[in-house]
């Protein structure tokens, strides 16, 4: 009969519920920086230039600027951007993947399925930014956890 002793260290040692919770307080940290740093920028003239929208027509940018006295995007009334400013993020995850939802309350934006996908798009220093936070807060979770598990083998 033989018998081993198998010491797990760092993140072999993890049990997947340490993993998750670890992935889901990253994910959540994510979704704070983009609710507070990136969604204001998607009502400003500035975002709207790096996230690429689709020029308004000029005749819609002349009535706006005569009613409303700008040329915000997504802001009319301001009703949508007033919304949007509710924080309700909820990360999740499930087998060591997850995500983050982030709800912008901003029902208006569901009717026209061109500018959701506007208001919903990310640049390419937004993507790079996230991934580093979430890079980062991983390794700090996956560090500051004590993970020794020791499995015995009997054959």
């Amino acid at each position: 009969m033989l018998f081993f002793k198998l010491t797990l260290d760092g993140i072999a040692g993890m049990k997947k519920r340490e993993l998750n919770q670890i992935m889901k307080e990253a994910w959540g940290k994510a979704g704070v920086l983009y609710h507070q740093r990136m969604l204001p920028k998607r009502f400003t003239e500035e975002g709207a230039r790096e996230l690429h929208y689709t020029g308004r027509s000029s005749q819609y940018q002349r009535r706006k600027k005569a009613v409303r006295g700008h040329n915000l995007p997504f802001v009319w009334t301001g009703t949508t951007r007033d919304m949007s400013r509710f924080e309700d993020i909820r990360p999740y995850s499930v087998g060591g993947q997850g995500g983050v939802r982030i709800v912008t309350h901003t029902r208006v934006l569901n009717f026209n399925p061109r500018l959701l996908e506007e208001f919903t798009s990310m640049s390419a220093a937004e993507r790079r930014e996230i991934e580093q936070l979430l890079q980062k807060e991983i390794e700090y979770g996956i560090g500051r956890a004590r993970n020794r598990r020791v499995v015995n083998i009997r054959g």
